[in-house]
């Protein structure tokens, strides 16, 4: 037993020396595989498992990612903010669920910077927005954190910014979608305001 746990999370070591992942109908028949041989040779079946499943989950979590190819891509959003907005010198940052991900093509969490914002945006908050995205990477410099890595751990399919020259609307304010984000925004601006 000890030799088929190894076995599973060798192959699934695998997974993150390809280059690419498999496609659905590769997954399916590396499977197929895997049960073909799990009476004759199951180390290798569970290796197999251990490739299959972690590919699975690797592909479920980058299918929504905002493609390289689109990058800098300019699209109307509409979207609800979901935590707490970080206040920077000259500008807001804010994570945004898209509400329309398969009409506007966004991917459904993204992370937005806006610049010279005029309102501070507050989780469980509408907004209607025009942004630039970009595809969720980072540079890879030695003593920095990794950004992209970052980015992905927290789920968010791409970052961006809004465009200079259009006024994000406010539709609608539901703070009983996030009370618990919306209690964390209020006691961060009673702490900023304190500081002042």
């Amino acid at each position: 037993m000890p030799w088929l746990v190894l076995a599973f999370c060798a192959g699934a070591t695998v997974v993150h020396f390809l280059a690419v992942l498999p496609t659905l109908v590769g997954l399916l028949a590396i499977a197929m595989a895997g049960i073909l041989v799990w009476r004759r040779w199951p180390v290798i079946a569970a290796m197999l498992f251990g490739l299959a499943w972690t590919a699975f989950g690797a592909r479920h979590i980058v299918a929504d990612d905002w493609p390289c190819t689109r990058n800098r891509e300019v699209i109307d959003l509409l979207g609800v903010v979901t935590a707490p907005a970080t206040m920077r010198e000259g500008w807001v940052e804010f994570d945004l669920r898209v509400l329309d991900p398969a009409g506007s093509g966004a991917p459904r969490r993204l992370r937005l910077s806006w610049y010279e914002a005029d309102a501070v945006p507050l989780p469980g908050q509408q907004w209607r927005m025009t942004a630039r995205l970009r595809c969720r990477n980072g540079f890879s410099n030695p003593g920095t954190p990794d950004r992209e890595l970052e980015l992905l751990r927290q789920r968010l399919g791409a970052t961006g910014y809004i465009v200079s020259g259009t006024k994000p609307m406010l539709l609608a304010d539901w703070p009983w979608q996030y009370p618990v984000q919306r209690l964390r925004a209020r006691i961060a601006t009673d702490i900023g305001a304190s500081r002042s």
